[in-house]
């Protein structure tokens, strides 16, 4: 409520859907047949969804204050989305991957066509690019599109992509898991949806910290659970009875030889 009521939307929505999922491992169990991940997935793509247009409605209202009303209605009305309203680095980003697919190279600076080319790609979403922000923080030491995503393959290319995609395999696989499993912990929970949104929508060095504390979260218990040595269990004891038998026939094999044993 305080993020919320402060204009940080995407961290409330992050720590209202852990909440939420959190309650919703806890349901009692109907059935002894556990939940598919690819099932639980849906229901957290469609928990987001919900989770999305409600505070979207609510920040339109008015509910969450007048300056987090007045930036929703002008997101709105420019590109028909809050989402690409918010973040109109989208269009410069798939622009300079038409521009030049193989990536720029860590610390390269853009060239005048570079920057025309991300203006354009702004524009077709109906942002206004002409206003200093492409100019200041974009491109002013670096080139910034406001996406993990984007920002790797800057400065990686092709491999940079690949990086985010196997990110984004981790993220998602540890809310399938932990949906279906039941076993998903509230820091870990928090930290993949973080990531599946700072992979689209958040640069590069604030969503270093959180990702470094999310690989941890997410690699750790496969890492304890492929080192462990197996548990071997101790060989059955004979029963009495078998001991007994035993002891009488070594008895007689001492006594008398092996025919009369």
């Amino acid at each position: 409520m305080v993020g919320a009521l402060s204009g940080a939307r995407s961290m409330s929505a992050f720590l209202l859907m852990t909440a939420v999922l959190l309650v919703w491992q806890h349901r009692p169990r109907t059935a002894e047949r556990t939940t598919s991940a690819l099932l639980s997935l849906v229901l957290v793509g469609a928990l987001g969804l919900g989770i999305y247009k409600s505070l979207e409605e609510a920040a339109l209202d008015g509910y969450l204050g007048a300056s987090a009303q007045e930036r929703t209605v002008e997101q709105t009305q420019t590109a028909g989305s809050l989402i690409l309203g918010g973040r109109p680095e989208i269009g410069a980003t798939v622009a300079l991957m038409i521009h030049e697919p193989f990536g720029y190279g860590a610390g390269t600076m853009a060239t005048p066509s570079d920057m025309q080319a991300a203006k354009q790609g702004m524009s077709r979403l109906g942002y206004d690019p002409d206003n200093g922000y492409v100019e200041h923080y974009m491109f002013g030491t670096r080139i910034e599109v406001h996406s993990l995503i984007g920002d790797l393959w800057i400065w990686f290319g092709l491999t940079g992509l690949v990086l985010a995609g196997w990110l984004l395999w981790l993220a998602t696989s540890y809310l399938g898991r932990s949906m279906a499993h039941r076993s998903g912990a509230a820091l870990g929970i928090f930290l993949a949806l973080q990531l599946g949104w700072n992979l689209f929508f958040g640069p590069i060095i604030s969503s270093l910290p959180p990702l470094a504390l999310a690989l941890g979260v997410f690699l750790l218990p496969r890492k304890e659970a492929d080192t462990a040595p197996p548990t071997r269990k101790p060989p059955p004891r004979p029963s009495r009875r078998h001991g007994r038998r035993g002891q009488r026939a070594r008895r007689r094999y001492l006594t008398g030889g092996p025919q009369r044993a």
